[in-house]
């Protein structure tokens, strides 16, 4: 006989040197349950129960789509108890939490920065990285989250002017890198930026991929860098500007692979570019597509989300209108509609695409026919005074969820909100003195992970089995 436990995705690894088949979900401490007489069918049955698609990256997978198909279970936010919180620390509430194997990895900015892992049962401690050298990510209040590769079981992250990846089975020592790779002269653009700000990686083709930031008045071109998975080591670079503060969204077409990011012609207009993903040979450019088109001064900060073939975006100039931009990801022709002014990236779900953000102080929820481009709401969340910045809104199948901030990360009575996808009316709240804040990532029970007030990993929503596994013995 042998042992069985799914990975992430629910595929089963055979365990030497056992003599009874064993069957462990999603847990850190399983409990055991000896079953003498169980059916072949019924050990089948619990292997697609115990898969999982976990919160991997910013915006959960690949698309940046932050969707999850499973109805609301934090329903009435204004009595709504957390399952667990971390307490206040030095956590980044700006930076996407990742659920993973039973376990919730969020920044942590401290004098260093690292990344720190949680039990998802119970918030208590269960994994945490080396330090990384800070860099201008913690003094710039860098909102950048890791990425995981489930099959790898190996997280990325970039910070400071370096790219890092971690073996996230290892513990010892100090769980070090795997590999940490500086961008430099030497390694990338000689004339171009190094630092890694609100840029979350990408992984695809083999490949890491991450955009360096263009600082304010700089001189010089923010970059796209490619990485390999393995080793760490600089496969290409470009240099085709934009403030590099989005993600690089890698988009597998079948016979083509390409990143896609952000781009900035002599003019200053704003626009996307695709790279083949494994050469960097450049595939299309707005401004030398067949039919050019660019944003004008408007830019692309928030990061793209990927439908099928098609891309969605919005460019943003820190005032109330932007647009929103609908780009064939193969030949990179666009349409471009009004829309909200947002730094945030778009959200798909229900046939609705959702923008959230709206100029400083006047947080709005918008939804837009994604076919036309047409407006078919409009919120106002709060009347005034209250901030949305990269706080993001997640979708499960009834519900919308977002958190609000009162200016650039203060978190004094602000809230998380519970939404009606239809209207975008707030249908529960938080009380305010509960100061929520933040960004929110939801797994596939249901539960919700998101921050309160200083650096405080919360957990709402949990049920009562989550990260208790049941092994089950068949001779």
């Amino acid at each position: 006989m042998y042992a069985v436990r799914p990975s992430a995705d629910g595929s089963a690894s055979r365990q030497a040197g056992t003599d009874a088949l064993i069957l462990l979900g999603d847990g850190i401490m399983p409990r055991i349950h000896a079953l003498r007489t169980f059916a072949f069918g019924l050990l089948v049955s619990g292997l697609a129960a115990g898969a999982q698609a976990d919160w991997l990256g910013a915006h959960r997978d690949g698309t940046n789509n932050a969707a999850v198909a499973v109805n609301a279970q934090l329903t009435d936010l204004a009595t709504a108890v957390p399952s667990w919180s971390t307490g206040t620390g030095n956590l980044n509430a700006g930076a996407q939490p990742l659920v993973f194997d039973g376990v919730v990895y969020a920044v942590e900015f401290d004098t260093a920065v690292r990344i720190q892992g949680f039990n998802k049962a119970d918030g208590s401690s269960a994994w945490t990285s080396a330090d990384l050298p800070a860099g201008n990510s913690i003094s710039y209040g860098s909102v950048a989250a890791p990425v995981i590769d489930p099959a790898g079981r190996a997280l990325y992250y970039g910070c400071g002017t370096q790219v890092a990846k971690f073996d996230l089975d290892e513990t010892v020592p100090a769980n070090t890198a795997v590999w940490s790779t500086p961008l430099t002269a030497t390694n990338t653009d000689a004339n171009g930026e190094y630092d890694i700000i609100n840029s979350s990686a990408s992984l695809g083709a083999g490949n890491v991929f991450i955009k360096t930031y263009k600082g304010f008045g700089s001189t010089r071109d923010s970059q796209i860098v490619a990485l390999d998975q393995a080793t760490g080591s600089v496969e290409w670079f470009a240099a085709p500007g934009g403030p590099g503060q989005m993600s690089p969204l890698f988009a597998d077409l079948g016979a083509t692979q390409l990143v896609i990011t952000d781009a900035q012609d002599g003019s200053g207009n704003g626009g996307l570019v695709a790279y083949d993903a494994a050469t960097g040979v450049e595939v299309w450019n707005h401004a030398t597509v067949a039919s050019p088109w660019n944003t004008g001064g408007r830019q692309f900060y928030g990061d793209l989300v990927l439908d099928g073939g098609t891309v969605y975006a919005f460019s943003y100039d820190f005032s109330a209108t932007g647009d929103l931009v609908v780009v064939d990801a193969a030949t990179g022709a666009a349409s471009l509609y009004p829309a909200i002014g947002t730094d945030s990236p778009p959200l798909l779900a229900g046939g609705t695409l959702y923008g959230i953000g709206g100029s400083y102080g006047d947080a709005d929820l918008r939804g837009y026919n994604p076919a036309t481009g047409a407006q078919t709401f409009s919120a106002d969340l709060f009347g005034g005074g209250q901030y949305i910045f990269r706080n993001y809104v997640v979708a499960v199948n009834d519900a919308l969820y977002c958190a609000t901030d009162n200016g650039f990360g203060s978190a004094a009575n602000t809230f998380l909100l519970r939404l009606d996808p239809v209207n975008g009316a707030v249908a529960s709240s938080s009380a305010a003195a509960e100061n929520y804040t933040g960004t929110v990532s939801i797994d596939d029970d249901g539960s919700v992970f998101t921050f309160r007030a200083g650096g405080n990993l919360t957990a709402l929503a949990v049920p009562a089995s989550a990260g208790v596994a049941d092994w089950l013995v068949l001779e």
